[in-house]
């Protein structure tokens, strides 16, 4: 009888499939975490490079410098609710599941970005359009927190391990994705119609905030036609078969990995700062303080994010050979010889 016990406990529903069966919920994980990805990015950099237009839309336009400051601090007053969304998306993908959390936050996500895209502008409501917008950014930011972590940790739970770095490698591709064609509809619009034109102040604007809501439809609907991940699932066998139940997931963390949660930040700050300096700030830069064309602006950082994009799939691939530790060992290196942002340096 314990040895059947023990047997059930290391024993999840996707062990039991056959090969070709693992390899398809495999793909489907993997494309439900870089849809979902892709939308969280998608509309940040929709923000971002939209900036000046957006701007003109929720903020007086007596100084165009003020604005565009004031847009800027609606993005960075966001993340202030990012530290707790992150804890309790952590703490609820412990408790009911990465399936459970990664399913309902898609959907809080998805829906507070389409309503920024209902939103009025100042011309109608005043100061309660940029409140409005700073309230939307707040739920989608905090929504967003679990999204990132919670999408590679899905996917590192069924990836197999020898090619669970490029596997992983997705997420942060997806991040990439969603900066590129967030940039490139940018692009296209500038180079259209103008940053100025009334369709793109007026409507253009809306379309990547409005098209986040089929997105993530389609991405909680595959999630929600999954199970849950092979590692949460035998968590949840072994804790059963020990009468036991799951302990208090943020105690735990700084009780038992207070020193791998320090190391692990320290190199998420470092990879941060670089990563919204050079692919959120640079392109409003170029544009408002160097006077660059917004095309000439967009179309650098377009280039930029195909380059970074190649690196990250390779990166992946190295920490396939070997090992993540290593690979992760010189985040320093890593970002002061990042190939986008000598390429940015080169573009200046």
């Amino acid at each position: 009888m314990s040895t059947s016990k023990s047997c059930a406990s290391t024993t999840s529903t996707f062990d039991l499939c056959s090969e070709e069966e693992k390899h398809r919920i495999l793909k489907k994980v993997t494309f439900s975490s870089f849809l979902g990805n892709f939308i969280e990015w998608f509309d940040y950099a929709s923000y971002s490079y939209l900036a000046t237009v957006i701007a003109l839309v929720f903020f007086p336009d007596t100084d165009r410098t003020v604005a565009v400051m004031s847009t800027f601090a609606v993005f960075a007053l966001s993340f202030l609710v990012r530290p707790i969304g992150a804890i309790f998306w952590g703490n609820m993908g412990d408790k009911k599941g990465r399936k459970w959390a990664l399913s309902i936050s898609i959907l809080l996500m998805s829906g507070a970005t389409f309503l920024i895209g209902c939103l009025p502008g100042y011309a109608v409501l005043g100061i309660g359009a940029p409140l409005l917008l700073l309230l939307l950014r707040m739920v989608q930011s905090f929504s967003a927190a679990g999204e990132y972590a919670g999408a590679a940790t899905f996917i590192a739970e069924y990836a197999p391990k020898n090619h669970r770095g490029f596997y992983c490698s997705m997420v942060p591709a997806s991040t990439a994705a969603g900066l590129l064609v967030g940039s490139l509809l940018a692009t296209f619009m500038f180079n259209v119609w103008g940053a100025d034109s009334a369709f793109v102040v007026d409507w253009g604007w809306r379309i990547p905030f409005l098209l986040a809501l089929p997105l993530g439809y389609i991405t909680h609907y595959i999630r929600t036609h999954l199970e849950d991940s092979p590692v949460y699932e035998q968590m949840q066998n072994r804790l059963k078969a020990a009468g036991r139940e799951v302990e208090h997931p943020i105690r735990t963390l700084f009780k038992k990995h207070f020193r791998v949660l320090i190391i692990s930040f320290g190199a998420c700050v470092l990879n941060a700062v670089g990563f919204y300096a050079v692919l959120t700030f640079l392109p409003n830069y170029l544009e408002t303080t160097l006077n660059y064309p917004a095309g000439d602006a967009s179309t650098i950082t377009t280039i930029v994010l195909v380059v970074y994009i190649a690196f990250i799939f390779l990166s992946g691939r190295i920490s396939d050979r070997l090992g993540a530790r290593r690979c992760s060992s010189a985040p320093a290196w890593a970002s002061s010889c990042s190939p986008s942002r000598r390429l940015c340096c080169w573009a200046l």
